[in-house]
C-alpha cells in the first residue's frame, strides 16, 4: 500500500524518466488492497511481491545513477 500510497505523490518529470514503469497499475493496486481486499488473489500478490517488486527498486535506484 505504501508504495502505491508515494507513487500518487511522484512528479509527471520523475514518472517519465521510468516510462516502463506501470505508475496507474502501481496506483490502482494500491487502491484494492486497501478497499477490495476481499477480491485479491494471493497467488497475484506474491508474484508482484516476488518479480515486480525487485524489478521496481532496481529501476528506481537506477535513478540515483542518473
Amino acid at each position: 500500500m505504501r508504495i502505491g500510497e508515494c507513487a500518487r505523490f511522484l512528479s509527471d518529470e520523475v514518472k517519465n524518466r521510468l516510462p516502463t514503469i506501470p505508475w496507474p497499475d502501481i496506483i490502482s493496486l494500491r487502491n484494492r488492497v486497501a478497499h477490495g481486499y476481499e477480491t485479491l488473489k494471493p497467488d497475484v500478490l506474491w508474484l508482484i511481491a516476488s518479480e515486480s517488486l525487485p524489478e521496481l527498486d532496481a529501476a528506481l535506484r537506477s535513478l540515483d545513477e542518473r
